[in-house]
């Protein structure tokens, strides 16, 4: 696959180089620009790799960051609701009251059940949802967190474009 930096300014192939070489070589293929300061071009050490995940967002956006076989990277969104029982006077359930916190990124280890839980006592449902989202070079103050997971051929069926 052809990549690109985050702001597809430089597109690139990824070429893999034998064990031996203790090296990997990524090789220059193309170069948007609109002039160049000073008539000179400054190609970074390091590039971050996008492919583009749709062509109908245009060809200057809809970059995915992904690995380097061109598999598309995804956060998990969670979402958790608390379902809550309204009763009438004589005690019986009448409807629920769902409300849901801000979504939040899923991260790698740490203390985070999905888990649904009930109290028996009030029969308050606590529940979590989740979607993935591409990791897209226009939202990446949101995925790019310390300690978040990223996940790859995931099912289409839950993901959210």
């Amino acid at each position: 696959p052809i990549f690109c930096n985050e702001t597809g300014e430089f597109q690139y192939v990824y070429i893999k180089q034998p064990p031996e070489n203790n090296r990997n070589v990524a090789v220059l293929v193309g170069f948007a620009y609109q002039s160049l300061p000073n008539g000179h071009l400054t190609i970074p050490s390091k590039l971050d790799a996008y492919t583009q995940y749709t062509i109908t967002l245009g060809t200057g956006n809809g970059y995915v960051a992904s690995t380097l076989n061109g598999e598309f990277l995804y956060y998990r969104e969670v979402t958790k609701y608390t379902k809550t029982p309204v009763k009438n006077d004589e005690g019986t359930i009448t409807s629920y009251n769902i409300e849901n916190e801000e979504p939040y990124v899923y991260l790698s280890g740490g203390q985070q059940s999905l888990s649904s839980t009930t109290d028996s006592a009030s029969g308050v449902e606590t529940y979590y949802t989740y979607r993935y989202i591409p990791c897209m070079n226009t939202t990446r103050d949101i995925w790019e967190i310390d300690n978040a997971r990223y996940y790859k051929n995931v099912d289409a069926s839950l993901v959210n474009q």
